[in-house]
């Protein structure tokens, strides 16, 4: 296989799955009012800016910001993603855990610096610390040091003991 397959520019793809609420904006104002307290409690929904994240393959994500002239009070985000869980594909007889399992390794991995922090989870998603990143592109992947690193974050990810189910069907 050749390496031009590998380095396709997925920043300019973009894969939406599901119809954006028309009432989202809302929604997710709520949600940060009551999830993230401090100048979120007391700011308009006009004072916020939503955008929709593309990529997630059953989940609606949403990256949530304070507009430029509302200041964050001490260590509160100035912005958040909010995932919002969508219809899992699995093959677990435990349907109704699906959900809480996610939960639990999503603050696991936060706890251990791992993943994004966890501000909040709520009946059918989360808030997280929203991280800005960029694609790995196979460019990287081929320089020694950036596979160690990638190694070692998923050796302690391996390490951890999580409180879910174990066994599969």
């Amino acid at each position: 296989m050749s390496d031009e397959f590998f380095d396709i520019d997925f920043e300019k793809v973009e894969i939406l799955r599901g119809e954006t609420p028309e009432d989202i904006i809302q929604k997710c104002f709520v949600l940060c009012k009551d999830y993230l307290g401090g100048i979120w409690a007391k700011i308009s929904v006009e004072n916020i800016e939503l955008e929709r994240i593309s990529g997630g393959f059953s989940n609606q994500i949403y990256h949530c910001a304070l507009s430029q002239s509302v200041e964050p009070n001490g260590d509160e985000p100035r912005e958040v993603v909010l995932r919002f869980y969508g219809e899992k594909q699995s093959n677990f007889d435990y349907e109704s855990n699906n959900r809480l399992n996610d939960a639990i390794i999503s603050v696991l991995m936060s706890k251990h610096n791992l993943g994004p922090k966890i501000y909040g989870i709520f009946p059918g998603g989360e808030i997280q610390q929203y991280c800005k990143v960029s694609v790995i592109l196979s460019i990287y992947l081929r320089q020694i040091f950036n596979i160690s690193l990638l190694y070692i974050k998923e050796s302690f990810i391996s390490l951890l003991q999580l409180l879910c189910l174990k066994r599969l069907n």
